[in-house]
């Protein structure tokens, strides 16, 4: 990023923090560093805006949350950098404002996230109401689907189970929430049943859940990745090269 050893370390000297961008070196070894090089920077703009972004990053990383509480937020920088509490507020501050085109963060209400998260949300957001907009012409047999779905696993789907496949194929765009046991991979293998006479692609995040999809709905699956054609960098298939296949199913979304 910087070619020039000299202003590398006239960056270096103003922000130690820019180390963090380095992989595999998280806030607390560059933190450290960061305090012997400039011991002044222990209260300062630079340590808290690193560590806010280092603690949503890894918060959504980690567990998959993409907000926090104000609260919440506010507790960490208090246990983590409690020298920053006033840059800290004085941020957050500045954050609020309506004209700041310099904002990192998201700040809605309580919710406190970084910007480039909601935008990738928003974004998804979008992709997914433009698919559920278009006409909806499948030509399949709901009731013959489900019936074949019940012969096979050998019981009887509940009536709420039943209105919820016969909801799913109205729409072109469907998610399937539950607690562990409520039915969602027995739903998800009569909508399959359903739409067995289209080309259909199942994948999962890991290969174990892959697996899973396999020896519970009878189809093949695969990773997100392998699906899309990951070559480590980038996809083969992706918004402007989309899947030849007429029906993704991909389990555990979230």
């Amino acid at each position: 990023e910087e070619p020039n050893p000299a202003l590398l370390k006239e960056k270096l000297l103003e922000n130690p923090y820019i180390m963090i961008k380095i992989s595999g070196i998280g806030f607390k070894t560059v933190d450290s560093l960061a305090l012997k090089l400039k011991p002044e920077i222990r209260e300062s703009k630079y340590r808290t805006y690193s560590f806010i972004n280092y603690y949503l990053r890894h918060i959504g990383e980690t567990e998959g949350h993409t907000w926090v509480s104000k609260s919440e937020l506010e507790n960490a920088v208090r246990d983590n950098i409690h020298e920053c509490m006033s840059c800290y507020k004085e941020l957050i501050e500045q954050q609020n404002l309506k004209d700041n085109n310099n904002s990192f963060l998201h700040i809605c209400k309580n919710r406190v996230g970084l910007e480039s998260y909601f935008t990738t949300e928003k974004n998804i957001f979008d992709i997914l109401l433009h698919l559920e907009s278009f006409q909806n012409d499948w030509k399949v047999d709901v009731e013959s689907g489900i019936l074949e779905s019940e012969k096979e696993q050998g019981f009887l789907f509940s009536d709420e189970q039943k209105e919820i496949i016969r909801r799913a194929v109205k729409s072109n765009v469907v998610l399937i929430s539950g607690y562990a046991g409520t039915g969602k991979t027995t739903i998800s293998r009569a909508l399959l049943k359903i739409y067995k006479n289209y080309s259909i692609s199942c994948c999962a995040l890991s290969a174990k859940a892959a697996q899973r999809i396999t020896e519970a709905t009878g189809y093949p699956a695969s990773t997100i990745h392998r699906l899309l054609g990951s070559n480590g960098t980038s996809f083969v298939h992706d918004y402007n090269n989309p899947l030849a296949s007429d029906v993704v199913l991909i389990d555990e979304c979230s």
